[in-house]
């Protein structure tokens, strides 16, 4: 797809879009969907132990379940995370990837429009991220990677990552032959 029209407003004169992207949706919801799933189970496993009251203070260490102690802290948690889907969802309508012939730009915002870039002059390292969760999900996805000397790649990934986009080792390809055209026009 192309989302060209994402990204008209920061191009400066003389800058052509070469590629744009969004993040797989199946592959997006699913990582989110995984990391929701493991925050509610932690979050419900100490409500559980938070909802344990001692019954008779003769008998100290006797702990007898509250379901209402429950109860509360269960609401709380699925406000929260209701909370959390809702801000992943408005996240993901804004999120675009763009590689130009002078940068790469990353598109974002919740309430705003946020633009994050990075100089094809800049680039030092360029990797490929797919994990077992793409593979798992089969839908040739991963993640590009991108480093500098002010913000290298670390085993965690980097502070600049295109995420989830599919056919992630052509994609890189293709952006390492930009960066190459740029270097070689740039000389």
């Amino acid at each position: 797809m192309n989302f060209e029209d994402k990204f008209t407003q920061i191009l400066k004169e003389g800058e052509v879009i070469k590629r744009t992207y969004k993040p797989n949706k199946f592959k997006y919801w699913l990582s989110n969907g995984l990391r929701l799933f493991f925050l509610l189970v932690m979050l419900l496993g100490f409500a559980w132990i938070a909802s344990m009251t001692e019954v008779d203070e003769n008998n100290p260490g006797h702990l007898q379940f509250s379901a209402m102690t429950f109860g509360i802290y269960a609401g709380i948690i699925g406000l929260i995370i209701i909370l959390v889907l809702v801000y992943r969802i408005f996240f993901y309508r804004n999120l675009y990837y763009g590689v130009t012939n002078e940068r790469i730009v990353i598109r974002k915002g919740v309430f705003g429009t946020d633009f994050k870039s990075l100089d094809m002059s800049m680039i030092g390292a360029q990797n490929v991220h797919v994990t077992l969760l793409d593979k798992i999900a089969r839908r040739n996805t991963g993640s590009l990677v991108f480093g500098s000397n002010s913000s290298p790649i670390t085993p965690q990934g980097g502070t600049f990552m295109l995420k989830d986009i599919l056919d992630p080792y052509n994609e890189s390809r293709f952006i390492k032959s930009v960066i190459d055209e740029y270097r070689e026009n740039n000389k």
